[in-house]
């Protein structure tokens, strides 16, 4: 696998399947780990190493999928800041566990460090929360067009991108006829237009024939039809 190989690069750019093709592998990866040390009781040993093992390629990958829709990898970052402040909260009161639950029972004293610590490690899961989902939406991005400052597309220069990033480096006005001038239509939506003016033709042709009808039966006088006859015409 590409994000395997590249287990230490951060920079340049990784598209979604080489992002979410690391992150099957990695899940699988770690749940034979976690099921080999139930098996055979090793506590946890094999799975702690596989941990270690795809921290690197797991922050590189990360690192270049947010750099491949433009964003910077500083959003990792920030994600990992509240990750190990909340791991922190959270060994905190773990570890003074028995004390919450004696505060709880009312059978100590309330510890206005304790309380603190457990509100401030519910606002820093909320955040961690968010940038969570945050990052998730990210990675489910599709690739930015072109180049950008990270690097090229990962999957090249097909004649779409071609198009889109000279469209987007040349301006807006690109490609938009004058006023004066009528835009080029393909072959495609010329015959669908002379389709449509010979439709138009025949309906107006049948419409003519009617009126004549009724002129002959006497319903519409001359001066009617010659009218009528203008009023088709007019529209061509």
């Amino acid at each position: 696998m590409l994000a395997f190989k590249n287990y230490a690069v951060f920079k340049g750019r990784a598209p979604r399947a080489e992002f979410w093709w690391f992150m099957l592998f990695m899940w699988i990866f770690i749940l034979i780990a976690g099921g080999l040390d139930i098996l055979f009781h090793w506590w946890g040993v094999l799975g702690s190493l596989v941990d270690l093992a795809l921290i690197l390629p797991h922050l590189a990958v990360s690192t270049r999928r947010l750099h491949d829709i433009g964003r910077s990898g500083w959003w990792l970052v920030v994600y990992w800041f509240f990750y190990v402040m909340l791991f922190g909260g959270v060994v905190v009161l773990v570890f003074n566990a028995k004390q919450i639950q004696a505060m709880f029972n009312q059978t100590a004293p309330e510890n206005s460090g304790l309380i603190g610590v457990a509100l401030f490690t519910g606002l820093i899961f909320l955040i961690y929360t968010v940038l969570d989902q945050v990052l998730l939406i990210f990675d489910c991005l599709p690739s930015q067009l072109g180049s950008n400052k990270y690097g090229p597309n990962p999957y090249g220069y097909g004649p779409a991108v071609k198009e889109q990033a000279f469209l987007t480096e040349a301006g807006p006005d690109v490609g938009i006829a004058p006023a004066n001038q009528a835009p080029v239509l393909s072959p495609t939506q010329q015959a669908a237009q002379a389709q449509a003016r010979a439709q138009q033709d025949m309906d107006a042709l049948a419409l003519l024939e009617k009126f004549a009808d009724l002129r002959d039966k006497g319903v519409l006088t001359p001066e009617e039809f010659e009218r009528k006859k203008e009023e088709i015409l007019s529209k061509f």
